[in-house]
């Protein structure tokens, strides 16, 4: 399976299965595809993710700043936001000592 077929899937599920919105589905696939960019970049392959794979991706996103615009989607698929905040300021403390 590669990252384009893995993304077209759950593309489905979400219109299928969880009957979202046009934009909501477009927002979620935007989201998906950074990610498989991030892991394309680590060589990493889609069947073989990590939740450590996902939270580095995440507080590399707190980083960039483009936290707002996905924060409400994140929480309504129950990723703790205030672990992912506390995980990025901890990690920019460490990094200014």
């Amino acid at each position: 399976m590669s990252w384009e077929s893995s993304i077209n899937a759950f593309k489905s599920y979400l219109k299928i299965e969880r009957s979202l919105s046009d934009n909501s589905i477009l927002a979620y696939i935007r989201d998906v595809k950074k990610f498989a960019d991030y892991a394309i970049n680590l060589e990493l392959s889609e069947l073989k993710i990590e939740r450590k794979d996902i939270s580095n991706f995440l507080v590399l996103i707190l980083k960039e700043g483009a936290f707002a615009s996905h924060e409400r989607r994140w929480q309504g698929d129950g990723v703790d936001v205030g672990v992912l905040q506390s995980l990025s300021h901890q990690r920019d403390h460490r990094a200014s000592r």
